[in-house]
């Protein structure tokens, strides 16, 4: 019996720093796919998926969906969900100021 409890007690802890490793790598890809864009911004490098996906975000925030917007930008960018909908909002904000 106390070796099923241990053993429980050691997965629980692998999974634990598991997680933290996955959320640390996911904001570790976050950081350089910003530092990416602002690279490619800064040389005039055309970025067709951005493009492409400022045309989907659009369409949804014109259409009500914010939350399928912020999801959606998630997906594209791997972004913190704070960071997802600080972006929606500021186009949301552009968008209504045109």
């Amino acid at each position: 019996m106390s070796y099923l409890f241990v053993g429980c007690i050691l997965i629980l802890a692998f999974l634990t720093i598991m997680s933290d490793n996955i959320n640390k790598l996911r904001r570790d890809i976050y950081r350089l796919n910003s530092n990416i864009e602002k690279i490619t911004e800064h040389l005039g490098i055309p970025d067709e998926n951005k493009d492409k996906m400022l045309e989907e975000l659009n369409s949804l925030i014109s259409e009500g969906n914010q939350v399928k917007a912020i999801k959606r930008y998630r997906e594209y960018t791997g972004a913190s969900l704070l960071d997802a909908k600080q972006y929606i909002d500021n186009l949301l904000q552009s968008e209504n100021l045109k």
